[in-house]
């Protein structure tokens, strides 16, 4: 029986893993916005470092969209990694909007990430009023922020 349940469970990671490598192919994503993603820090900054140093050869755009418009400064605001938005920002990768109009200081704040926001705000001077496509601003995404078994939580900033 042990066995049983042994191969049904390798089974469903090995399906698990083959989803997320479909998910991270259909979304056209670049080395580094998988390793915010995965909220690989030490991966983050040797791709960082190969972008500054020309790559090898290899083009490593820090401010590359996906297909969603999505950068990998996003990501890392989503994910709630401080110290991969410190390293990003000091990279002075480009503050773009999504094609929702997302910031990544929206993805913070819908996120409830306190940290990222008062960095954003505060030592990166981010744009709080910024509108995404629906005219919401940052304090719209933080009202919206939904914490735990439907309870909102209000930051304030």
């Amino acid at each position: 029986m042990k066995e049983i349940v042994k191969k049904l469970a390798e089974k469903e990671e090995e399906e698990r893993k083959k989803r997320e490598r479909i998910r991270l192919g259909l979304q056209k994503k670049t080395a580094l916005h998988i390793a915010c993603d995965l909220e690989k820090v030490e991966k983050v900054q040797s791709l960082l470092a190969a972008a500054q140093e020309g790559g090898g050869g290899v083009v490593i755009n820090v401010d590359e969209q996906d297909e969603d418009g999505w950068t990998p400064l996003h990501i890392a605001c989503m994910r709630g990694n401080l110290k991969i938005v410190e390293l990003l920002t000091n990279a002075n990768v480009e503050v773009q909007d999504n094609k929702f109009g997302f910031t990544p200081l929206h993805d913070a704040c819908a996120n409830g990430h306190n940290d990222i926001i008062r960095f954003l705000v505060v030592e990166r001077k981010a744009n709080i009023n910024a509108l995404d496509n629906g005219g919401g601003t940052t304090r719209h995404s933080v009202t919206y922020h939904r914490v735990g078994f439907g309870h909102h939580r209000f930051y304030y900033i």
